[in-house]
């Protein structure tokens, strides 16, 4: 569970880092309305992914000063809810709020802790948590993601994009950088196994790689060629500074593979899916489906048919249909129909599959 001092290290870190200075200097580099490396870059890829429709609910956790909150509302006519543990951000998102021209959309923002914050479950379409999750303690990492799910709708999405460590080093030097940043980064395997525990089902996974290290590559350049420009004003020139530093060792720790960028979007399964034993019954499936992807010689034992592994195989996809119609909330009774009762061309039946199915069908009652 979360602890106070995990709040409270949180919530010092934010206040002393994130200024008025820091975030017009992050401002500058980043663009209007973005504090965070490749903000708008970022947001104009993964935003079609969502591609929420008028009126839908959107929860930005850790929204900065709302560069991506602002632009769902904008394109999309979202209704956008932005919670920062910042006041000093917030206070900014809320201007850049107030001047921009949202159309049909809404934007809203609050100083909250995403642990502590009173959010009403299965209150949102889409909860996005990005270049946050990484500066939240290990200890509130399994917690946070299970907040995430209980706010979302059924067949709700969520869109978790940050960094994920990679290979450990043994640098010293490197550990204190990541702790001064405050810096928590798990590996990509223990994330996807966080949001499988806690009943989503991942629908995308990015991993960036070498864009990561291109992207820090390009911001270098860019801070580089404007240099001059930007550090007009003393107020944030060291700042700037510090913030070129900061990326010139992102890039070579990067590139020695310490960590790296990904996104995921994850989805909480349909209200009808929601009961005890589907994520049992999806393991049967899931199982039973990679039993049969494996080359044909190797996967057909002695005596069987290759006319028997096809029956089988389309056993299993009238078992994943099954699934489909109960996450869309349909009937499953056609479904389940088309392979307890297989039409004469698939009689050849094949027991070990067919033990599968049998089971699928007893777990998902």
């Amino acid at each position: 569970m979360a602890t106070n001092d995990s709040a409270d290290s949180s919530k010092d870190f934010c206040d002393e880092f994130y200024t008025e200075d820091t975030i017009a200097a992050f401002e500058k580099l980043n663009g209007h309305g973005y504090i965070g490396s490749q903000g708008k870059a970022m947001t104009e890829e993964m935003a079609p992914l969502l591609s929420p429709k008028e009126g839908d609910k959107i929860l930005d956790v850790g929204s900065g000063i709302g560069g991506m909150a602002i632009h769902l509302a904008k394109v999309y006519g979202a209704d956008v809810l932005g919670i920062d543990i910042s006041t000093a951000v917030i206070k900014v998102g809320r201007m850049r709020a107030a001047s921009a021209d949202l159309g049909k959309g809404n934007v809203s923002f609050d100083v909250a802790d995403a642990m502590q914050a009173n959010i009403s479950e299965g209150a949102y379409d889409f909860v996005i948590l990005r270049s946050a999750f990484m500066h939240f303690p290990y200890d509130v990492k399994y917690p946070l993601l299970e907040k995430t799910f209980k706010w979302l709708k059924p067949g709700g999405r969520f869109l978790l994009n940050d960094m994920h460590s990679v290979i450990e080093h043994d640098d010293l030097a490197l550990q204190n950088h990541m702790k001064n940043r405050h810096w928590f980064l798990l590996p990509m395997e223990k994330i996807l196994q966080y949001l499988k525990d806690i009943g989503y089902e991942v629908v995308l996974l990015k991993d960036r790689g070498d864009d990561y290290v291109d992207a820090i590559g390009k911001e270098i350049a860019d801070f580089e060629a404007r240099k001059e420009e930007l550090s007009k004003d003393a107020a944030v020139k060291n700042i700037l500074e510090d913030t070129h530093s900061h990326w010139k060792w992102k890039m070579e720790w990067a590139k020695k593979k310490a960590f790296g960028e990904h996104y995921i979007l994850a989805e909480k399964p349909n209200v009808q899916l929601a009961q005890p034993g589907l994520r049992k019954s999806r393991e049967i499936l899931q199982e039973a489906h990679r039993a049969t992807s494996e080359p044909r010689d190797a996967r057909r034992p002695r005596g069987r048919s290759r006319r028997a592994c096809t029956a089988s195989q389309r056993e299993l996809e009238a078992a994943g249909k099954v699934i489909a119609c109960a996450r869309n909330g349909k009937s499953t009774s056609s479904a389940r129909a088309s392979f307890l009762h297989p039409p004469k061309s698939l009689r050849r039946k094949d027991k070990e599959s067919r033990r599968w199915i049998f089971r699928f069908l007893f777990v998902t009652g």
